[in-house]
């Protein structure tokens, strides 16, 4: 049997996640500076972290799923600041390019 895949989820396992999420996140504020720019003006990286554990507090059920976590909090960001919800999905783009 030939292995054609492997998968890792970044949970520390094999590495410190930390400072790979620190940079991919540091790289959505500076897109967001050049494209949505009434989003970083408004809310700092720690107000998007502490809307994700709301939005997990409000979805026990998602509590797991980090992509809709980020996807649905950079989506209420954005309507927040007058953009619409495609701002999430590009952003979202960005951020795990850097994964």
């Amino acid at each position: 049997m030939t292995i054609r895949a492997v998968a890792f989820d970044l949970d520390d396992t094999l590495w410190d996640i930390a400072p790979v999420i620190a940079r991919a996140e540091a790289r959505l504020i500076e897109w967001m500076r050049e494209h949505c720019p009434r989003i970083p003006e408004r809310f700092t990286l720690e107000d998007m972290r502490a809307a994700r554990l709301r939005l997990a507090e409000e979805h026990p059920h998602r509590t797991h799923d980090y992509t809709w976590l980020r996807l649905e909090a950079l989506a209420h960001h954005a309507r927040e600041c007058g953009y619409g919800e495609e701002i999430a999905a590009r952003g979202f783009e960005v951020l795990t390019w850097l994964f």
